[in-house]
């Protein structure tokens, strides 16, 4: 058998084809492999990602649900304290409204006794006095807590 150039030629040209088309196949199954690390890593890194935002989540949940509940017990507080004041505005206001009938009920003894309509008149003053004095009190320190519950809140 006698192999001419043609024929050896052709059987180069066979062999390089078969030598390219096994490259090509190694290179797309290294191809295929690193593109499969690839996504292996990204589905890690995604999962990783979603599990801190969780966290991250949780906690930013868990700080407004105390700052929910601090303001729930401040508001608490303040709506008693307003109650309380209230409460004490009403009794001093039935107490101003007893010294107010007591001077009247003086004012119609006023031609029996006038050392005890005298005496009425400055009772009554004392006790108006003092009555505006604890109203003032109890303003101020409404006032105080009012200031420091916005201080919390801001």
């Amino acid at each position: 058998m006698d192999m001419t150039s043609t024929t050896i030629g052709q059987l180069l040209l066979f062999c390089t084809t078969v030598l390219g088309f096994g490259i090509q196949i190694y290179r797309e199954k290294r191809n295929r492999q690193w593109d499969l690390e690839d996504r292996e890593r990204a589905r890690v890194v995604l999962a990783k990602t979603a599990e801190i935002v969780a966290v991250e989540t949780d906690m930013k949940q868990q700080k407004v649900i105390q700052k929910i509940e601090e303001n729930t017990e401040l508001s608490r507080g303040a709506f008693k304290e307003a109650n309380d004041v209230n409460q004490k505005l009403l009794t001093m206001q039935s107490m101003i409204n007893a010294a107010f009938d007591r001077r009247a009920e003086s004012s119609r003894r006023r031609h029996v006794d006038p050392d005890l309509v005298a005496i009425e008149t400055k009772e009554l003053a004392l006790e108006t006095k003092e009555l505006a004095i604890e109203t003032k009190e109890v303003v101020v320190a409404t006032h105080d807590k009012v200031e420091n519950i916005e201080k919390k809140f801001l």
